[in-house]
Order: structure tokens, then C-alpha cells, then sequence
């Protein structure tokens, strides 16, 4: 159902709903003069906080009937704003890029008491503000809620259900109102998720504890109305709390690209959310993120562009920090001071996927995953159901210079379980990483591969307090086949429960999943009571598999050695000459096709020389590094890492 946008002041009426109060509420006055050309055509503008990015009025002239009139909206006394409006030269009715719509954008002061007023003379410099559809969203009946807090979020269908905006109500105080949220975007869907928190604790809980709703609204073509009449048909929105990070002093990054990430430490360190602006605009500025879960501990990575060459660098060419958030208990707060007490935080990239015309697919699921080609290892993956023909997922953990493919299937047959082609849909794409984050366009085609899909197991651990601050190791074996299908290391266990997630699994085959504690801290296994050691036995006959484990004492000696592994490849390797002059040569001789990341390191274990890929056939084969002789004498290393994730590192000596 579509509504007329009337020109209302909706930052009124949610200031009103919000603190009962307009004493802060500062008028702002835009003056037209020479808009002759756009008489009889559409006219809109909103205010946009210059510090949260976020706006906070808007208003609309269904059309324009002479060249000189005003234009109220209204902002906070103190506060800095972008004033953006359009006219709809085209006339479809919506916002179009210029030259299709003539658009500009005025920048403010703090404003003061009383009338804030600015001057726009017509011009053609125009600006794309990139205007955002208004969703009038109306309530009735929520009688049973009144004096309840309502949270509002809209969640974008076609950037696989990342959250665009959100509104919090801290008191509902009537049945029956109105709240807009000036979110969308045209051609695009979404989910607007809401709850009203009915057992008043301050956060979200699933129902029925707390009522919470999911309404879709599919293919945006121009501002749009949802109507809601309080039931009881509840979902479960599987509600994000929101961190609110507050900026100051960022004078010397003006200018430059801010990047967030944020990692959950429950599930060792996995990426949940990103955020990037692309230039920052004042030195005190908010940025909301809305990835938190309630009683987990994040690391917050984020740097400044200080090169301004794009991508991350370490310190202190590119200036970086780490937070952290322990034990979320609700909406988090964190403010940072700038300050050169720089971390280097590693680099770690995104891949956005860009899907169309994925119509056969949709209400399917659709999996991907994506694996460094050297290693073997997977690095991310994602799943969901499909909902509309286009849209784009994003995976992280891409490293620059790497090649990587990307494997995905879309469940045809609704099995719930990947088949081969025909019977499911696979692809896989391949790239290397350049600079930066990386995206690849996908259209929909019967090209099939056979990607041989591997199912993920997640270890949720409890009770781990006696284990904090030591290592964790753990391993997943194939016992038919008697082989290892992934590992896991966790160099210091920092939260008394986590997730651990190794891929590999096959369906109806058995394993057992070995781990262990580093009780007395010497750095390597020794059996229980010295260190503490479990196994979980295990059938795989679903797909993926969550093991649930909760500390105890019940050990197993799972007799976990490495150099049983390396020596099985340092018998077959052999590097000449050592000591060497000007070059190297690596022969490995392999029962059968493998593969190899070599690095050639310093004594610091700094990589001096490209990492290289190395593909074996069966048999014998031989690798060369050269040239070599501009390096000084002294000690060396070669590390090889097999598709397996085992690790070799041998010393070389340069003369």
C-alpha cells in the first residue's frame, strides 16, 4: 500500500514520544530563490546530523508554485547538519541522480537559538545525496504494551538482512501511533523486525517473554506504509544489540577512510560485522553497530586511512587501535579519544558476492564458502535462504596477494543437504585478492561444478573458567579413513565459553573430535591429569554439527603429537645447498598430488621473499629460490604449510 508523504515533521513527533519535550527543538530555514525551472515539481529535503550520518527531519512540497518561498525543518541547538533536497525534474515521482533530479546539499553551523537561516540560490551543482525512501510504519491496538520500550529495525533483504536503521521507543504511550523510518531504498526488500519489551528487563528476549513481530516489505518503489495490528502470531527476531562508538579528537584522519571490525571472541575471533565511512567528515562523530549478543566479548579493530592509499597498512603508516567489549549485558557504549597508541591489527578483507537473476533459486538455500587454494583452508562461510533474485553476500578473512575460491550451491532439490549437479545448483569462482576489499559480480547460469561440499562442526564449549589464559588445541579425525579433516588452535582461551568451527565433515561418516587444555603451560601436550584432554565420537548424518561440551574431568589420553606428522614430511624433503650462496633448491618427494605454501623467513620470522604455491604431482619435483645473493649472512628459515594446515619450518644458513 503506498501513502502520500505529508510534509510532517516525524523527528517531532519521535522527540515528543521519546522525552515529551520540544525546548531543544531549533528551526531551520531554507530559503529558495530562482527555482523557477522546477515550478510544478516535487520537492523534498531532510536534515542529516553531520556526527551520527543519521536524519533527523524531513519534509516535502507535493509541488512548487513560484521561484522564491521557504522551507522549515528543524534540528538541535549545538548540532551541525547537512541540509540535502531534491526536485523531481524528471517527475517519476522518486529520487533519480542527477541530472535525472537536480539535487544539492548545504552545509550548516551549529545552530543557536531561534531561526537558523540559509540561502540557496538555483544553481547546477549539483550533488547526489543518495535519498532515502520513507516507511511510515502504523501501530494499532498495542494497548497490552503501553509504557513498554519498542525497538524498531529494518533489515535489507538484498545485502543478505544487514540492518540499514533502527528507532527505539523508550515508552510506548498510546495505542494507536505512527513512526517513520527513513530507511529504503528503491528496488530493494526488506524485513522490519520490532519488539516490545512486555517483561520490561531492558533488552530483547525471545517470545513470548518479550512480543516480537517480523513484517516484510518487498520491492521499494517509493515511499511506503505498513500497517500493524497488535497479535500474537510472534517470531523470533533474534534481536542485535546495538554499540554505540563515540569519536573525538580525530582532527588529524579528516578527511580519511575510518574502517570497523567487529569479532566475536566466543567465536574465537569471527568477523560479525563491518563498517567503513568512506571519508570522515568532523573530529567528533558517532558510528552505531548493531552486531553485539548478549553476553558475549568483542574485539573492536578499526583504523584510519593515514596514507590514504585505501587499504590497511600496519602502524604507523596507517594508524589502528583495538577495543574491546567484555560480557554485553545490553546496548553497549564505548568512547574513544584519538591517540597514538597504535596496534597493529592484520589485515583481513572482504569478498562481496553480487548475485542476479537467481529467480529458480528463490526460497532455497544457498551456502557458500570460501577457501585459500594454497592451504586448503576454508576462511569463511555463509548461509541463507534465498528471498529475492538479486542481492550480494559478503564473506571476510581475505588476505591482498592470496588466491582464494569461492564455492556455492543453492539447495534445488529442498533436501537441506547439498546433492551434486543436477540435482542441486554448485559453482565455484575463482580470484586473487588485490588491495582491499573485493567484490565479483555472479549471474545465474547452468555452468555447474561439483564443489564436494564439506560440513562445517562447531564445538560450543562451557565452563571453561579453570582453562583461562591457556592453550587450546583441538582436532577433528575421520575414523573410518583414519585421517585428520581440520584443526583448530586457540594460543589463550579469554571467555569461559566459545564456539570453535573446523569444516570438513562428510555425511554418515564417523569422527572423533580430540582437544585439550594446557593445564601446566609448558606449550605442548602432555597427557591427563597434566593437561586436561577430551574426545567427542561423533556421526555425521545431517549436514552440520554442533558438539556440545561442558567441562569436566572425565580425560581421555588422545596421545595429540605433531612430530609424528612433520617427521613423515621432513624424511621426503630435502633443501640444497645449506649453507647456501646465491640460490636454493627444495625437492619433496610426494605418494601422491599435494599442495604447499612455502615462505622463506628471516630470523624473526618475517617473510623476505613472495610466498609461493606449490603444486605437487606424484613423484619427485624440485622448487627453486633465486636469486638469493643480496642477502645478508646469517640464519634463515623455509616454512612449508601443507593443505592440511600441518607446518614444517627448517633453518637454512646464508655464507
Amino acid at each position: 500500500m503506498r501513502k502520500a508523504l505529508l510534509p510532517i515533521n516525524f523527528f517531532i513527533l519521535l522527540l515528543f514520544l521519546l522525552t515529551d519535550s520540544f525546548a531543544f527543538a531549533q528551526t531551520v530555514v531554507l530559503s529558495f530563490t530562482g527555482m523557477t525551472p522546477h515550478v510544478g515539481q516535487k520537492l523534498e529535503a531532510r536534515l542529516i546530523d553531520q556526527s551520527t550520518q543519521k536524519e533527523v527531519d524531513r519534509a516535502t512540497i507535493d509541488a512548487i508554485t513560484m521561484g522564491d518561498f521557504t522551507l522549515n525543518l528543524k534540528g538541535e541547538i549545538g548540532k551541525s547538519y547537512y541540509i540535502d533536497f531534491y526536485a523531481d525534474f524528471n517527475q517519476n515521482g522518486v529520487y533519480d541522480a542527477p541530472p535525472a533530479d537536480h539535487a544539492w546539499r548545504i552545509e550548516t553551523s551549529d545552530l543557536t537559538m531561534g531561526m537558523n537561516t540559509y540561502s540557496f540560490m538555483h544553481n547546477t551543482n549539483f550533488t547526489d545525496i543518495q535519498w532515502k525512501q520513507l516507511l511510515s510504519f502504523d501501530f494499532t491496538g498495542m494497548n497490552p504494551h503501553v509504557g513498554q520500550k519498542l525497538e524498531i529495525a529494518v533489515r535489507d533483504i538484498n545485502r543478505a538482512g544487514k540492518e540499514v536503521g533502527r528507532v527505539r521507543i523508550s515508552a510506548i504511550r498510546t495505542a494507536s501511533f505512527t513512526i517513520d523510518l527513513p530507511f529504503l531504498e528503491i528496488g530493494h526488500s526488506y524485513m522490519v523486525d520490532f519488539y516490545a519489551d512486555f517483561n520490561q528487563n531492558g533488552v530483547y528476549d525471545a517470545p513470548p517473554t518479550d512480543h516480537a513481530w517480523r513484517e516484510m516489505l518487498m520491492n521499494v518503489d517509493g515511499d511506503e506504509t505498513l500497517s500493524f495490528k497488535h497479535n500474537t502470531n510472534f517470531t523470533d527476531i533474534q534481536w542485535k544489540q546495538l554499540l554505540t562508538f563515540d569519536f573525538t579528537g580525530m582532527n588529524p584522519h579528516v578527511g580519511q577512510a575510518l574502517e570497523i571490525r567487529v569479532r566475536d571472541v566466543n567465536q574465537t575471533g569471527r568477523e560479525v560485522g563491518r563498517f567503513r565511512l568512506p571519508a570522515i567528515l568532523v573530529p567528533d562523530f558517532t558510528v552505531s553497530l548493531p552486531y553485539l549478543e548478549l553476553g558475549r566479548t568483542y574485539l573492536i579493530d578499526f583504523y584510519a586511512d593515514f596514507n590514504q592509499n585505501g587499504v590497511y597498512d600496519v602502524p604507523p603508516a596507517d594508524h589502528a587501535w583495538r577495543e574491546i567489549v567484555p560480557a554485553v549485558t545490553g546496548d553497549e557504549q564505548l568512547i574513544f579519544s584519538h591517540n597514538t597508541n597504535f596496534k597493529d591489527i592484520g589485515e583481513s578483507n572482504s569478498i562481496t558476492v553480487n548475485f542476479t537473476k537467481m529467480n529458480p533459486h528463490v526460497g532455497q538455500l544457498l551456502e557458500l564458502r570460501v577457501v585459500d587454494v594454497a592451504s586448503g583452508k576454508e576462511v569463511d562461510r555463509r548461509k541463507q535462504i534465498i528471498t529475492v533474485p538479486n542481492f550480494e553476500v559478503s564473506l571476510s578473512g581475505i588476505q591482498s596477494g592470496r588466491e582464494y575460491q569461492i564455492d556455492f550451491y543453492a539447495d534445488f532439490n529442498q533436501n537441506g543437504t547439498y546433492d551434486p549437479p543436477p540435482v542441486d545448483h554448485a559453482w565455484r569462482e575463482t580470484f586473487t585478492a588485490g588491495s582491499g576489499n573485493q567484490s565479483i559480480d555472479f549471474q545465474h547460469n547452468t555452468n555447474f561444478t561439483n564443489v564436494d561440499w564439506k560440513y562445517l562442526m562447531t564445538l560450543a564449549a562451557t565452563n571453561m573458567t579453570p582453562h583461562l589464559g591457556q592453550k587450546l588445541e583441538l582436532r577433528v579425525f575421520d575414523t573410518k579413513k583414519n585421517t585428520r579433516v581440520g584443526s583448530f588452535s586457540i594460543p589463550a582461551i579469554l571467555v569461559d565459553f566459545f564456539f570453535i568451527r573446523v569444516a570438513g565433515l562428510d555425511l554418515g561418516a564417523n569422527y572423533n573430535v580430540d582437544f585439550y587444555a594446557d593445564f601446566n603451560q609448558n606449550g605442548s601436550y602432555d597427557a591427563p591429569p597434566t593437561d586436561h584432554a577430551w574426545r567427542i565420537n561423533f556421526d555425521d548424518d545431517k549436514g552440520d554439527e554442533l558438539v556440545k561440551f561442558e567441562h569436566n574431568t572425565d580425560f581421555t589420553d588422545i596421545m595429540f603429537n605433531t612430530a609424528v606428522e612433520e617427521l613423515e614430511v621432513v624424511e621426503r624433503l630435502n633443501i640444497f645447498p645449506n649453507p647456501f650462496t646465491d640460490r636454493i633448491h627444495v625437492s619433496l618427494d610426494e605418494k601422491e598430488a599435494k599442495k604447499y605454501r612455502i615462505s622463506l623467513l628471516n630470523n624473526l620470522g618475517q617473510v623476505i621473499a613472495g610466498s609461493r604455491n606449490w603444486e605437487l604431482s606424484k613423484g619427485k619435483s624440485i622448487l627453486t629460490f633465486n636469486p638469493m645473493r643480496n642477502l645478508n649472512k646469517g640464519l634463515y628459515f623455509v616454512k612449508f604449510e601443507d593443505q592440511n594446515g600441518n607446518v614444517v619450518v627448517l633453518p637454512l644458513l646464508k655464507l
